[in-house]
């Protein structure tokens, strides 16, 4: 059945947000925007639907149309059946379309084909001129085409099209919105100011004459289908035609732009120039002298938008029926409903004196034009979003490496107050506890490097975990700044220095700012405790011994996953009120335990586990002495970990862009794509303890060739049973020999039964070969001189598998899959208990 799309796509618009939230329940409503993460429905950003517009745009794979075309992939249906449900949706009967609309050409963002417009004729008119738009990319978006007759002048737009059956042409029709501006290239890379004027042709005449100059299409009242949003941080000067349509243009061109760009101001026509006199009239000397005029009163700097005169408070913009504001003096967010907007509410804004002096009346107060005038205000800004919030930790605004130190700013290593920072990306910084941050002096290459020497003397498993122990403690301050936030796991037998390594490096180097947390802290607990921080956090005795804190843990692990990539997807909880408050966490986390609960694929790809072994040799004394020496100087001195951490913050814009570098070349080295990532970025932390030179390809190539990276590939890493088998060797089991409890991993007792036969323990009671092995047989585990031997079904195996994803027996599975693992017959594992098995080499 034909079905006239066009006519139902208008005729869907009413409905639009009803529709999206059936077919993506999982989306946000964001200003006037629906997101989504995909068309297949999960949630997140990736995909917006405009609920005005209809149109959709998924930035991740490029896809983009209109409500049909939505809900046809969406719901993965034929046009025509898509339709249907629309239809019925919203009420509108399914109409055959006119003949003309068969063929619709529909505009392309952009071709790789430009046309030759002056070859066009339209209506037996000869093209008199073209300007030509182009995309971001450099493709050519569209034309304007300008014919002259006797009665006139008329511009066309000539747009790249396709029809339904695939064909592709130009067509007199005009740019799909957001359409790009004029001269965009040119724009985009020239200086300052954008004099924005009205028509290609007085563009072009600027541009000529040296200046960086723009215009949007389709005439002064298409200027809603433009895309401004290159101009963000750009100042920026609107020369209008001397008309009433050209003057009001402008005003509304101001109003988008004052809330992104750096400055705004509009020229004002010189007095006496006749009607429709625009910058292309006037002479050289004319715009030198209207440019170098200074701004009228009434122009509003793009810094002061979100001010009302000389009020000592922010205006933050509204969303649904809240409007929100951030006093000066106290740093805090205030939210007032449109009705709250009483005397004694706007009290907590400013004082009484502030109100009098700019609201006044004959009584004190003209509330009610102060509270017209903060409502009004603050719906002409851009809407309230809570994801621009940023509490403390260290933030890459435009250009400007910021620090928030709770009650202060470092910006670019020079303090200010937070009412003082204009933020080119409109983020929102509030007060809290102040963080002592150190700003004057910095560690150099040689003071920096010494904490890599000193995480390698440690005793690992691995000689590259030392050095990605420092790549972690270089990043851990400026977690706000990076894209990828990786996490890792300090793990090791009782001996291996694992809580003196945690106590005696790690946190001294974090600092006082890092949230320190352990035991039994909750996953609410360490998300309320965050707020809107950048700080990292370090989880000390991060055991999950029993069911009830395995599953405590695993929200907290899904915590820190969520924390590891700058998606703009927030954790979305409820209030009890009934709203909702949106987290956005963007920490480092660094867990430490003898046992891992790290088990999953999503987990061991963004938490590096970094094993310690004990040092039982003969010199393990002088090693320690020489560990503790290098410590003296470097861990231990409070002022050289306030050097390093300034150091870090004072490079976080070349230390990210090097986690960037490190993580595309570490592919080659991993296989995987996010193991890079985490590795890359500790790779990239750990060099930038060396030097603050952005890196280049070939220098990080070689710097990784020299590592070693052996259990560091994908195959390594991300294997299933490779993990099942980690988390059984890793995990705590429990046993007793004469009124003696002990508590060790399986790899412990298996590793004691191979090192000595019988040992002393604390209490001087001697730990036979046989007690660990009856000890291991109870947990379903045989020892074999050359590997272990697991039962396929067993209670005890079941307690420690039993919230992974191979509980329920299926561990059996996994670790017949374990290169070299050989199935078993029927074996007793203690009296009365037999069960088939699988023999593992360990």
């Amino acid at each position: 059945m034909n079905i006239d799309f066009q006519e139902l796509n208008l005729s869907a618009l009413p409905h639009i947000e009803s529709i999206v939230r059936e077919i993506f329940p999982q989306g946000k409503k964001s200003g006037r925007e629906w997101k989504i993460g995909s068309l297949s429905g999960e949630s997140g950003t990736s995909m917006s639907i405009n609920l005005q517009t209809g149109l959709w745009s998924d930035f991740a794979t490029g896809d983009k149309g209109d409500i049909l075309g939505l809900v046809s992939q969406a719901r993965n249906v034929p046009l025509n059946d898509a339709a249907e449900w629309l239809a019925a949706r919203v009420g509108q009967p399914v109409r055959m379309p006119s003949p003309s609309k068969v063929e619709e050409w529909q505009p392309l963002p952009f071709s790789d084909h430009p046309a030759n417009p002056s070859d066009l004729m339209h209506k037996n008119r000869p093209a008199s001129a073209f300007w030509a738009y182009h995309s971001s990319n450099g493709g050519v978006a569209g034309y304007a085409v300008r014919f002259d007759s006797d009665k006139g002048k008329e511009v066309l737009p000539l747009t790249w099209c396709k029809n339904k059956s695939g064909a592709t042409a130009w067509k007199w029709k005009a740019m799909a919105a957001p359409r790009p501006l004029f001269n965009l290239p040119d724009v985009i890379n020239g200086g300052n100011p954008v004099i924005v004027v009205e028509g290609e042709k007085t563009a072009t005449a600027l541009i000529e004459r040296g200046y960086n100059a723009t215009t949007w299409a389709g005439g002064s009242s298409a200027h809603d289908k433009t895309d401004w949003s290159v101009l963000t941080g750009r100042d920026v000067v609107i020369w209008p035609d001397a008309d009433k349509a050209g003057i009001v243009a402008a005003e509304k061109i101001k109003r988008k732009l004052v809330a992104i760009a750096k400055s705004v101001r509009i020229i004002t026509p010189p007095a006496g120039v006749e009607e429709g006199w625009d910058a292309a009239d006037a002479t050289t000397q004319e715009i030198t002298d209207i440019l170098a005029d200074p701004p009228d009163a009434d122009d509003i700097d793009a810094a002061d938008a979100d001010r009302i005169g000389g009020m000592p408070f922010r205006l933050l913009g509204a969303d649904d029926e809240a409007f929100h504001y951030m006093p000066d003096k106290s740093q805090q967010i205030v939210t007032l409903t449109a009705a709250a907007h009483s005397k004694n509410n706007l009290m907590r804004l400013a004082p009484l004196q502030s109100w009098e002096d700019e609201f006044p009346s004959g009584q004190g107060v003209n509330w009610d034009a102060a509270i017209n005038a903060l409502i009004q205000r603050s719906q002409s800004l851009p809407m309230f979003d809570s994801r621009r919030i940023r509490g403390r930790g260290c933030w890459i605004d435009g250009n400007d490496i910021v620090y928030h130190a709770g009650d202060r700013l470092m910006i670019n290593g020079q303090q200010t107050s937070i009412p003082r920072y204009n933020s080119t990306r409109r983020a929102i910084y509030h007060g809290a506890l102040a963080i002592d941050v150190e700003n004057t002096r910095h560690a150099t290459n040689v003071e920096a490097a010494q904490l890599i020497d000193l995480c390698e003397m440690l005793s690992w498993e691995r000689p590259l975990f030392g050095k990605l122990l420092a790549g972690w403690l270089a990043l851990a301050s400026i977690g706000g700044a990076l894209r990828w936030r990786p996490h890792l796991w300090v793990t090791g037998p009782s001996g291996s220095g694992k809580s003196w390594i945690v106590s005696n490096i790690i946190q001294p180097i974090v600092g006082d700012a890092a949230l320190h947390v352990q035991g039994a802290t909750s996953e609410a607990g360490i998300r309320g405790m965050l707020g809107s921080d950048s700080l990292p956090v370090i989880f000390d005795e991060a055991e999950s011994e029993d069911k009830a804190s395995q599953m405590r843990f695993e929200s907290i692990l899904t915590l820190a996953r969520q924390s590891s990539t700058e998606t703009g997807a927030g954790i979305v909880k409820g209030t009890a009120q009934g709203g909702s408050v949106t987290y956005l966490i963007r920490s480092p986390f660094l867990f430490a335990s003898i046992g891992v609960a790290a088990v999953k694929k999503a987990d061991v790809s963004r938490i590096s586990i970094l094993q310690l072994k004990k040092n039982l040799g003969r010199s393990a004394a002088d090693h320690f002495d020489r560990v503790v020496e290098l410590w003296k100087s470097t861990a231990s001195d409070a002022g050289y970990c306030a050097r390093l951490r300034s150091r870090c913050i004072q490079n976080a814009k070349t230390i990210r862009k090097n986690c960037e570098i490190f993580s595309r070349i570490a592919v080659d080295f991993t296989g995987d794509k996010r193991s890079a990532d985490q590795v890359g970025a500790l790779l990239a932390g750990a060099y930038s303890l060396t030097t603050t030179k952005q890196v280049t390809d070939d220098i990080a190539r070689e710097f990784m060739q020299r590592q070693d990276w052996s259990g560091f590939q994908s195959e390594d890493v991300d294997n299933d049973e490779n993990q099942c088998l980690a988390h059984l060797c890793a995990s705590v089991i429990k046993f007793d020999v004469a009124g003696v409890n002990y508590s060790r991993t399986i790899a412990e007792v298996i590793d004691d039964i191979r090192k000595d036969p019988l040992s002393g323990d604390d209490a001087g009671v001697a730990l036979r070969k046989k007690d660990r092995m009856d000890a291991l047989q109870r947990h379903g585990i045989r020892f074999a001189d050359d590997g272990i031997i697991v039962a396929n079904n067993h209670p005890a195996l079941e307690d420690i598998f039993g919230k992974t994803a191979w509980g329920g027996s299926k561990w059996r599975h996994q670790l017949e899959r374990v290169t070299g693992a050989k199935r078993m017959g029927i074996m007793a594992f203690g009296s009365q208990v037999r069960q088939r098995c699988v023999w593992l080499p360990i």
